[in-house]
């Protein structure tokens, strides 16, 4: 606990975040970094793919139903378009094949968003 300039005391809450990227195996262009909360299109100015990432584990459940919050810090104006963001119910796991040659072709998966 500590206390407020008004005499109250309070205790500061860190916030968890309820999951991060599943860092096990990446593609080619895509960085993790604070601790697997932030991925980064490595020579973003120059390719438009290669950094599909999954999270380490399924979107939480709330009293609102499967809620999260996705913070874009940074957008690189050689590309048009939004970045895709999609839904999966593949589990992420370490092999070859995890990744699609396309995000497109991912199976059991919906995907927003247009390039």
């Amino acid at each position: 606990l500590q206390p407020h300039h008004t005499g109250t005391l309070s205790h500061a809450v860190a916030e968890i975040p309820a999951f991060g990227f599943y860092r096990q195996r990446l593609q080619s262009h895509c960085v993790l970094s604070n601790g697997g909360l932030t991925a980064t299109r490595r020579e973003e100015d120059e390719l438009h793919s290669g950094c599909l990432v999954f999270s380490d584990r399924p979107v939480p459940l709330s009293n609102k139903g499967l809620e999260f919050t996705l913070r874009i810090e940074g957008v690189s104006t050689c590309f048009d378009g939004f970045p895709m963001i999609g839904f999966t119910r593949r589990q992420p796991a370490d092999h070859i094949g995890l990744y699609p040659d396309l995000a497109l072709c991912l199976g059991q998966s919906v995907l927003v968003g247009t390039r």
